[in-house]
């Protein structure tokens, strides 16, 4: 080093120190996705399919490269597209059709009898294994529930162009109390009617982001907001910076030789739908082909459900943005997006969402007021916009004190009856025992502490003081008692964390299962979480997006995985109605009481959750229920 310049070449040496790293991350990072050159190469071909143009483009290129060089831009018919996936490397070749089953010009349609299922219906899938030929769909349902049905339209030799699905009313005829039968109706505006996108994503598990794969996904009324290039593996997207869904299904093609499966979501409201069998024709037409039906059949039931026998909680990023703009993301959102986006958790069954607001009262205030407004209010608020931190200084843990009681003293006055402050997240050893002077000042100020760690690290140290554990991972029943036997609840979260598609171990983990081991709430992470573009699931080396949902400008598009987690609410819904029937039951004064309440009480000891159809353990919980309700109701009469 030179005496003369010692301080310049202490400087000098540091950069160079800085630019080996930079340039080893970087190399990290091409050996980990595609060099520039090549992504270059696929946005040209793209490019040049989308505009009519010959390769080589002209120079200026007819689209832009974005400030991190992960995604390309292009104008096409007033539309700004974004095109995503080029750096992530091709793992599995697209394979084409070989032996495609349908002949000629016309289309068939298979329906899907258990569409909450883990197994993937894709563009060129040939045999799809769960399908059955059929014009008939069936459906059972409870007031106010939401059930869905599913079929798939295949195009034969031609492409299917302008393809339209309508619906009529659903009709029953049903016997009134004098006798006479009259046409009962639930209107058709509440059959909802979606495309189910298939699209690429970086891999499997939340982890994983290293193996491209094509995966149906998303739930939309316009197909075109997302368009797929299977040759190059990439997602299109339609004017990213204000993406929004149409509010009814909009015509849509299908190339030739490929699948396109369609949901449909059959909401029931009390107010409408008396108990009966009803019935519906859906239409299925494509421009110059002949039409096809398929009847839907809808029996709703008797009786309404109960309320889930655990908190039905998610962690929820969202907070409103200060300049009211909202963002596509999952972090600022509108008035309007915040509002959307609870009503779409509570029509999914979550009714308690965690809230990431900051302490601001007139902020704060909005946020509870919308919640109110949309009846999520009344019950106990999961607060994370104040954390506990670990601070042991008096002058600290007073300051936490006071902005407890604030907290507490201000949700009061929107019907809040207990809050529940974040300690550190997932802490371990000495940093999670850390926070005991400040879980006690929060105590002592009224407050109670929630906050994810495991199961048993979590009991160990703080099992004493904890009041509610977001358990993350696999389920214990074991953990459970120990938790409850300290007068404490556990949830579950992280199993798996929110956006795989994986619809029916959703409804599996975060429904019975959670029941079978007695945990007291579902909260797994997150409604949404974008890691960047939360569309772009090939922009972070280390996570995909957390998405049960995609934010757009105006509302929230739902996925297939996302109504896995309703189901699953449901079908704890379902089992808590049946308990409660037989506790109704049991009070009864009838002779033939125990012999009405053996048989449910014999399945719901022998009930294993893990083997076989959630579809056929959901219809014997029913089956049950709706004995014992004809047992209850004969004895009012």
């Amino acid at each position: 080093m030179s005496k003369k310049y010692p301080l310049i070449s202490i400087i000098i040496l540091i950069l160079v120190m800085i630019s080996t790293l930079v340039l080893s991350d970087d190399k990290k990072k091409d050996d980990f996705w595609l060099p520039m050159e090549e992504r270059v190469k696929i946005w040209d071909a793209v490019v040049s399919d989308q505009l009519s143009l010959s390769l080589p483009l002209p120079v200026p290129k007819p689209y832009n490269i974005s400030s991190n060089g992960l995604e390309a831009t292009f104008e096409k018919d007033g539309s700004k597209w974004t095109i995503v996936g080029a750096n992530a490397a091709i793992v599995n070749p697209t394979a084409y059709p070989k032996d495609w089953p349908v002949k000629g010009n016309d289309f068939e349609v298979l329906v899907i009898p258990e569409p909450i299922t883990n197994y993937k219906i894709l563009p060129f899938t040939e045999k799809i294994e769960n399908a059955v030929k059929s014009d008939t769909m069936s459906i059972t349902a409870a007031p106010d529930s939401y059930e869905p049905a599913s079929f798939v339209i295949r195009s034969g030799d031609g492409d299917l162009k302008n393809v339209m699905i309508e619906v009529t009313d659903l009709k029953a005829e049903i016997k009134g109390k004098d006798g006479k039968k009259k046409t009962a109706i639930i209107p058709k505006e509440n059959i909802d009617v979606r495309v189910v996108k298939c699209w690429y994503q970086a891999g499997v598990a939340i982890y994983d982001v290293k193996h491209k794969l094509l995966t149906p996904e998303l739930l939309l009324h316009d197909d075109n907001i997302v368009r797929v290039d299977y040759e190059r593996q990439v997602n299109l997207l339609k004017n990213l910076e204000k993406i929004q869904d149409s509010a009814k299904l909009k015509p849509f093609d299908i190339p030739k030789k490929q699948n396109k499966q369609i949901w449909i979501t059959t909401k029931i409201f009390s107010e409408t739908a008396k108990a009966g069998t009803y019935n519906c024709t859906i239409n299925i037409r494509a421009q110059n082909k002949a039409s096809k039906n398929i009847k839907l059949i809808v029996n709703v039931l008797p009786f309404k459900l109960a309320a889930p026998c655990y908190t039905s909680s998610i962690y929820y990023r969202g907070t409103l943005d200060p300049s009211g703009k909202g963002s596509i993301s999952s972090e600022l959102k509108s008035e309007q997006q915040l509002r959307k986006e609870l009503e779409n958790m509570l029509a999914h069954g979550v009714t308690n969402p965690t809230v990431y607001q900051g302490f601001d009262r007139e902020v704060l205030g909005k946020v509870l007021k919308i919640r109110n407004e949309i009846k999520m209010g009344g019950q106990p608020l999961f607060y994370l916009g104040v954390g506990t931190g670990n601070s042991a200084m008096p002058a600290a843990l007073d300051t936490l004190k006071k902005k407890v009681k604030e907290v507490i003293d201000f949700s009061k006055h929107y019907g809040v009856n207990e809050v529940f402050f974040y300690g550190m997240d997932e802490a371990q050893g000495e940093k999670l025992k850390s926070q005991r002077l400040a879980w006690q000042a929060v105590h002592e100020a009224g407050g109670k502490v929630f906050v994810a760690g495991s199961k048993d690290n979590n009991y160990q140290i703080m099992g004493d003081m904890q009041d509610l554990l977001v358990s993350g991972g696999s389920l214990s029943k074991e953990y459970a008692k120990k938790w409850h036997s300290a007068g404490h609840k556990i949830w579950s979260y992280g199993n798996p964390q929110g956006g795989e598609e994986k619809p029916e171990e959703y409804r599996l983990n975060f429904g019975l299962m959670l029941w079978t081991n007695n945990y007291d709430g579902a909260c797994t992470y997150a409604y949404q979480h974008s890691f960047g573009n939360g569309w772009n699931d090939f922009d972070d080396s280390e996570y995909r997006d957390h998405n049960f949902t995609y934010p757009t400008l105006d509302g929230v598009i739902d996925t297939i995985e996302w109504e896995g987690y309703r189901a699953g609410i449901d079908d704890v819904r379902y089992i808590t109605t049946l308990l409660k029937t037989i506790e109704q039951s049991k009070k009864s004064k009838s002779d033939d009481r125990k012999m009405v309440i053996k048989d449910p009480e014999q399945f719901l000891e022998n009930m294993n959750v893990q083997k076989g159809s959630l579809y056929t353990i959901r219809s014997e919980i029913v089956n049950n229920i709706t004995k014992l309700w004809i047992f209850n109701t004969q004895l009012t009469i």
